[in-house]
C-alpha cells in the first residue's frame, strides 16, 4: 500500500533542479526555502526508501546513477531520467529523520491547492494532478501534523508538541499543553527554542484562556530562565492582567518570588500565600515587586520623617509645575531593591538604607525617591518612553537648578 498525497496543478520540474527557487508568496505557507525536495529526494536515495512521483500522465521513479569527478565516486540523483545537480550526500548532516521526507512533501501539497492524502495499492498518473507516492510506514508520523487553524490546545496522549502552520517543528516536554503558532522558520524547519520561550509565555499570557494560563504557571516552567518577559514588550498591560485574573480565580493570596530569597519567602508563607518560584527576576516578578515589600514588615513614617521627605517633594513640585500631591508613604525592612511604587495602589515603599541616605544627604536616596515618585506621577514603569522622558527632565532641572541641595 502506498500514501498518495496529491494537489491540483502539475509541477514544473524546472524547480526541483533549481536550488533556492520557491514560488510560495503566501505568508501561511510552509515551504519557502527552494531546497525541500531536493534534501527529500537525496535523503530517500541515501535510506533505500522508495517514492514516485507523477505529475499530470508523467510517471516518475527516484533513482541515482554513479557520477565520477576528480576520480571521486558520487551518486547523483535522479528522477526518472531527469538529472538533479545534487547528490546523495546533500544534507547528509542535517537530514537524518526519515519523517522529513513526508513533512517536506505533505506540506509542500498543504501549500497548494486541493490537497489530499489517501491511501493506495497502485501509483495511478492523472491529468492536471500532481502525486507524491510514499510506503505506508509513514503514516507513523501522521500525529506531527494538525489542523492550521489550532493555537493552544491539550491532548490526551502528548503534550508539549509544537507546530507551525499545522506542521511540527520541536517540542518542549514539560509544556501541559501543544501550540501552533506562524514562528519563523530556518533551513533546518526546527525551531529555535531559545526564541519560542521568549515568544511563548507572551503568547499564552494575552491569547491562552484561563485554564491555560494557570495550566502553564503551574507546570513550573515560570521558573524555566528562557522564559523571559519584559515591558517593552507588546501586550505587556494585557499580559500581567490576565495573569492577574486567572491566578486571582484560583487563589486569593499569590506571588512571585526568587527562591533565593528566604526572607520574603518566609513572609508570605506566614501570611498563607500560595507561591510561585521565578529563578530570575522575570518581569512578571518585577511587576509585582511593591507587592513583595508590602509583606515585609512595614512600618508608617515618623513626624521628622514626613517634614523631611516633604520638604524634598516641594522642590520636586516646584520644578515639576504641576502642585502634585504628597504620596502615601510606608518604610520596609525589605532589603532587596531601594524602593518600589505600587501605582495601582498609589503607594512609595522606600527601604531603611534609602531613609538613612537621604538622612546624610547622599544622591542615591534622593535619586530612589524621585525614581519611585515618577513612576507614580507619570504612572509608567521603567521600559516606558513617558517614564523615561520625565524622569530624565527632573533630574536635569534639579540639577541645573541645585534645588537637592539645603
Amino acid at each position: 500500500m502506498w500514501i498518495e498525497i496529491t494537489n491540483n496543478g502539475e509541477l514544473d520540474l524546472r524547480l526541483i533542479l533549481m536550488l533556492g527557487a520557491s514560488v510560495k508568496e503566501c505568508e501561511k505557507s510552509i515551504g519557502k526555502f527552494g531546497s525541500g525536495l531536493k534534501y527529500v529526494f537525496a535523503q530517500a536515495l541515501r535510506y533505500n526508501i522508495p517514492v514516485y512521483v507523477c505529475v499530470g500522465k508523467n510517471k516518475y521513479e527516484l533513482n541515482k546513477k554513479t557520477v565520477i569527478l576528480r576520480d571521486k565516486p558520487f551518486e547523483q540523483v535522479f528522477l526518472g531520467d531527469v538529472a538533479l545537480n545534487v547528490s546523495t550526500d546533500f544534507g547528509q548532516h542535517d537530514w537524518k529523520d526519515i519523517w522529513y521526507i513526508y513533512r517536506e512533501i505533505r506540506a509542500n501539497a498543504m501549500d497548494e491547492k486541493g490537497f489530499k492524502e489517501d491511501m493506495v495499492s497502485s501509483v495511478t498518473p492523472e491529468e492536471g494532478k500532481t502525486k507524491f507516492y510514499l510506503p505506508e510506514e509513514f503514516l507513523d508520523y501522521s500525529d506531527r501534523f494538525c489542523d492550521p487553524k489550532n493555537f493552544i490546545w491539550t491532548s490526551s496522549t502528548k503534550n508539549g508538541q509544537l507546530f507551525v502552520n499545522g506542521v511540527w517543528a520541536g517540542c518542549y516536554s514539560n509544556l501541559p499543553f501543544n501550540m501552533n503558532y506562524p514562528w519563523k522558520l530556518t533551513e533546518t524547519r526546527i525551531l529555535d527554542m531559545w526564541t519560542v520561550c521568549q515568544d511563548l509565555i507572551q503568547l499564552v499570557l494575552s491569547m491562552g484562556t484561563t485554564e491555560q494560563i494557570l495550566a502553564f504557571v503551574t507546570s513550573g516552567l515560570i521558573n524555566d530562565y528562557a522564559f523571559r518577559f519584559y515591558q517593552d514588550e507588546t501586550n505587556f498591560d494585557r499580559c500581567v492582567a490576565n495573569l492577574k485574573k486567572a491566578l486571582n480565580s484560583k487563589w486569593d493570596k499569590w506571588a512571585f518570588t526568587s527562591g533565593d530569597n528566604e526572607e520574603l519567602t518566609s513572609a508570605y508563607v506566614e501570611r498563607g500565600y500560595k507561591l510561585f518560584p521565578t529563578s530570575h527576576r522575570c518581569l512578571i516578578e518585577r511587576k509585582v515587586a511593591s507587592h513583595d515589600i508590602s509583606v515585609v514588615e512595614l512600618r508608617i513614617l515618623t513626624d521628622s520623617e514626613s517634614k523631611m521627605l516633604l520638604k524634598i517633594h516641594h522642590k520636586i513640585s516646584a520644578v515639576d509645575g504641576e502642585g502634585v500631591c504628597f504620596p502615601k508613604i510606608r518604610i520596609t525592612k525589605y532589603k532587596k531593591i531601594k524602593g518600589a511604587a505600587d501605582k495601582d495602589e498609589g503607594i512609595m515603599y522606600l527601604t531603611e538604607d534609602t531613609m538613612n541616605d537621604i538622612r546624610q544627604h547622599k544622591v542615591d536616596g534622593y535619586v530612589t525617591y524621585l525614581h519611585e515618585y515618577g513612576h507614580l506621577k507619570t504612572d509608567a514603569g521603567d521600559f516606558d518612553q513617558k517614564f523615561v522622558d520625565w524622569f530624565t527632565m527632573m533630574c536635569c532641572k534639579l540639577i541645573f537648578n541645585n534645588e537637592l541641595e539645603d
